[in-house]
């Protein structure tokens, strides 16, 4: 069984969506537009698959950290992972190009080394700095793999292990995860996150069929 999270995925404020979900006019991202429907799309593609949406806006408590652990929808997620014969879990998310570069696909991974490039870099600079991966293997690598050779830029980043506090709940319970981010920049209809999705959900499927 294949497990897709979204802790991002309550807005904070209603506003006027286009056909994928992104937001008409410019607002601050205090939640991930494109994740949720992404993440949708994906539970409809993978067979058996649980989906598990955040009702919480980051802002009241971002439910990718440690501290939101008492929360229902991390309390959930402890139960699945626990009492199911669960194979990989998908963390789905989305920002802006600020942090992704050009890439529609960035894999994000736990680097203790990190937190300078993204907090410091970010503050200072007002952009991230991008830390690449030293080794780069497994399903982490094939996705990338899969979305490249299909003509969809995709990367590997590195990440502040705390940000990623659902990954590290999963490692946990022995589950192999991903933290994957659609870069919303890149992204203007249907259509092109649908073929994106539809990679992704080829690669979880032959995770699942294993």
């Amino acid at each position: 069984m294949i497990v897709i999270t979204v802790p991002h995925a309550k807005p904070h404020v209603e506003v006027s969506r286009d056909e994928i979900g992104l937001p008409y006019n410019d607002v601050a991202h205090w939640c991930d537009w494109l994740a949720e429907p992404g993440a949708r799309l994906l539970h409809q593609k993978v067979a058996g698959s649980v989906l598990l949406i955040g009702d919480i806006n980051r802002t009241t408590s971002d439910l990718n950290r440690k501290e939101s652990r008492d929360t229902e929808f991390r309390k959930n997620l402890g139960k699945v992972l626990k009492n199911a014969d669960v194979n990989f879990l998908v963390d789905m998310h989305s920002a802006d190009g600020n942090f992704f570069g050009n890439e529609k696909v960035t894999i994000v991974e736990k680097d203790i080394r990190a937190w300078a490039d993204y907090q410091i870099a970010g503050r200072v600079n007002g952009k991230s700095v991008i830390r690449m991966p030293k080794t780069i293997s497994g399903a982490n690598a094939k996705l990338v793999k899969d979305l490249n050779n299909a003509g969809i830029g995709a990367n590997i980043v590195s990440a502040w292990p705390n940000t990623l506090d659902i990954l590290t709940q999963a490692s946990k319970n022995n589950v192999p995860a991903m933290l994957i981010e659609l870069n919303e920049e890149q992204y203007s209809n249907f259509e092109e996150l649908n073929r994106t999705i539809d990679v992704i959900a080829k690669w979880a499927n032959e995770l699942n069929n294993q």
